[in-house]
Formats: structure tokens, C-alpha cells, sequence
């Protein structure tokens, strides 16, 4: 994660380009599904309030420390915690597949 906020940061609260060349056809059914309901949820939400949302859900929390920098969030625990939230609409649970590397 950290690759791809030194990749981003220059954005700030803008927007992000599309990248060049990129094709959004080329993106399975599934894909092209899960990114058009996640745009379609949080698309809403400014640059800024993205991350307050997130440092106030657990698996954060649990590994926040000001003092130790750059924990990382195992897939594991966000598998854990989105289990436990509503499923209203299903698309994570239909779709998103959180596996360890």
C-alpha cells in the first residue's frame, strides 16, 4: 500500500488520471461489476473523508501505532471484519475474493 500512496500522493485531494492506455473493456464481467458498485458506494466521498472512514473500522485500529509506522493490515483481518458487516447488496461477498498472496 505504501507503493501506491508515494505513487498517488502528487494527487492530493484531486483526482486521479485514468492511465494511458488503459482500457476498461478489457476488465472481466466481474471486475467491471465490483468497480462500478465500489465507484457507485464511495464514489461520493471526498479524498478526505475515504480515510477517515477506514481508520475508524478494526482492522485499522488493530494495527494503528503512531509510534511504528507502516503496519501493514493482513488480508486475513479484513476478511474477518467485512464478514461481520451488513451484507446489504452483496458485492463484496459475491465478488471480492480476499486471499493472502
Amino acid at each position: 500500500m505504501s507503493e501506491l500512496y508515494r505513487v498517488y500522493k502528487e494527487y492530493g485531494a484531486g483526482p486521479i488520471p485514468r492511465p494511458e492506455g488503459f482500457d476498461p473493456g478489457s476488465l472481466d464481467k466481474n471486475t467491471r461489476e465490483l468497480l462500478d458498485e465500489v465507484y457507485e458506494v464511495y464514489g461520493q466521498y471526498s479524498a478526505w473523508r475515504l480515510p477517515n472512514m477506514t481508520h475508524e473500522e478494526a482492522p485499522w485500529r488493530q494495527v494503528f501505532d503512531q509510534s511504528a509506522p507502516g503496519r501493514v493490515i493482513e488480508h486475513d483481518a479484513l476478511r474477518d471484519y467485512f464478514h461481520t458487516q451488513p451484507k446489504t447488496g452483496g458485492w463484496w461477498a459475491q465478488k471480492a475474493n480476499l486471499r493472502n498472496p
